[in-house]
């Protein structure tokens, strides 16, 4: 990533595409969420997907001047749960 990006700067620009194209509906801000040992810039949707009304959590973090952005799909709180369970194991190596 260029000089000066951040997790929350690609996160407004991911907020903005999605809502744009008037199929997600940003729900809240997830920002300095903690998923195991790393801390992630994010945000929640409500979104149709081939007619179907799933919930979609957005995470970015920053690494060594990369950025990683990771999307979960869902329909349910505990499948929510359960994907981030997975997550939080995620550790970085150099």
């Amino acid at each position: 990533q260029g000089k000066g990006v951040t997790a929350n700067l690609l996160i407004v620009e991911n907020v903005r595409v999605m809502t744009g194209t008037g199929t997600a509906v940003l729900k809240k801000s997830l920002n300095n969420s903690r998923l195991g040992t790393n801390t992630f810039a994010g945000a929640e949707f409500d979104m149709i997907v081939a007619g179907l009304k799933v919930k979609h959590r957005m995470y970015v973090i920053m690494k060594r001047e990369h950025s990683l952005i990771i999307g979960l799909t869902y329909f349910t709180d505990e499948q929510c749960r359960l994907l981030e369970s997975a997550l939080s194991t995620l550790s970085f190596t150099k």
